[in-house]
């Protein structure tokens, strides 16, 4: 069986995806014949992570790409992430503390 990889791009003007409809979109776009999308929302990236865990697609089936840069992540989810790299959220929440 071929493997396919599903590439994710996390960019500025990548589409924007709702948080109420993140991880039916993750999900849908992991089963479809697509294997590119550009997003600009880190719930969609998060969401295709959990997947991960969660083992509805193998962690070698996926990379995320950010400012040129192919980003791997293993089999729980996780990565080494550059910054800039989905950690708005993390920033503004570390200034509410």
């Amino acid at each position: 069986m071929k493997k396919v990889l599903k590439t994710i791009e996390y960019a500025i003007d990548g589409e924007a995806i709702s948080d109420f409809q993140a991880e039916n979109l993750a999900y849908n776009f992991l089963k479809s014949k697509d294997n590119y999308i550009k997003v600009s929302s880190s719930i969609f990236i998060l969401a295709i992570r959990v997947l991960i865990k969660e083992k509805i697609i193998d962690y070698t089936n996926v990379e995320f790409l950010f400012k040129g840069q192919k980003l791997k992540v293993n089999m729980d989810g996780r990565g080494y992430w550059p910054d800039g790299f989905c950690d708005l959220e993390d920033d503004l929440i570390s200034r509410l503390l």
